[in-house]
C-alpha cells in the first residue's frame, strides 16, 4: 500500500469559484489520470469500487443535489445522513492507496430557513453532511467570492 494522499472538503457559495479553485489547485486538464463526476449534469455519485477506470483523482462535484436525491428517497433526514457517511466510509477506504477524492458542496446552509418541511429537512442535512465531510477529510476550504480560506 502506497502513501495516503489527502481528502479534500472544498464549499461555499454558488458560482463563487469552487469549481475553478479545484481546476487550478489540483492541476485538472494537465494531470492525466482524474475523473470529475457532477450532480449537476444528472450523474450519480458512483462507489469506489464500481469504477471503470481507476483515476488519481476523483472530484465529486454537487454534495447538495446527491444529499437532496437521498432524503427524497428516504424523507427522513437520518437515513439519508447514515447513507452519506457510508458513502464517506468507501471513498476514505478507496483514496487510501495513492489516490485522492475531492468532494465540491454549495453551502445552502446560510440566510432564511425554508418554510417548506423537506426544504428545511435538506438544509439541515446539508450542515450535519458538510461537518461529516470536513471531519472525514483531512483538508478543507471554503471558496466565497473566489476567495479560499483553509479551514483544516
Amino acid at each position: 500500500m502506497g502513501v495516503r494522499r489527502p481528502m479534500h472538503f472544498v464549499a461555499g457559495g454558488a458560482f463563487n469559484g469552487k469549481s475553478a479553485w479545484v481546476k487550478e489547485r489540483y492541476s485538472i486538464g494537465q494531470h492525466s489520470s482524474w475523473m470529475w463526476v457532477s450532480a449537476y449534469r444528472e450523474d450519480k455519485i458512483p462507489s469506489p469500487d464500481h469504477l471503470s477506470v481507476m483515476p488519481d483523482i476523483v472530484i465529486l462535484q454537487g454534495i447538495e443535489v446527491w444529499l437532496r436525491k437521498m432524503l427524497d428517497d428516504v424523507s427522513e433526514v437520518q437515513p439519508a445522513r447514515e447513507k452519506w457517511r457510508g458513502i464517506l466510509h468507501e471513498w476514505k477506504q478507496w483514496e487510501a492507496d495513492e489516490r485522492t477524492v475531492i468532494f465540491i458542496g454549495n453551502d445552502i446552509t446560510k440566510g432564511i430557513v425554508p418554510i417548506d418541511e423537506m426544504d428545511r429537512k435538506h438544509r439541515d442535512l446539508c450542515g450535519w453532511c458538510f461537518q461529516d465531510t470536513v471531519l472525514a477529510s483531512d483538508k478543507a476550504d471554503q471558496i466565497w467570492y473566489g476567495i479560499p480560506t483553509k479551514l483544516k
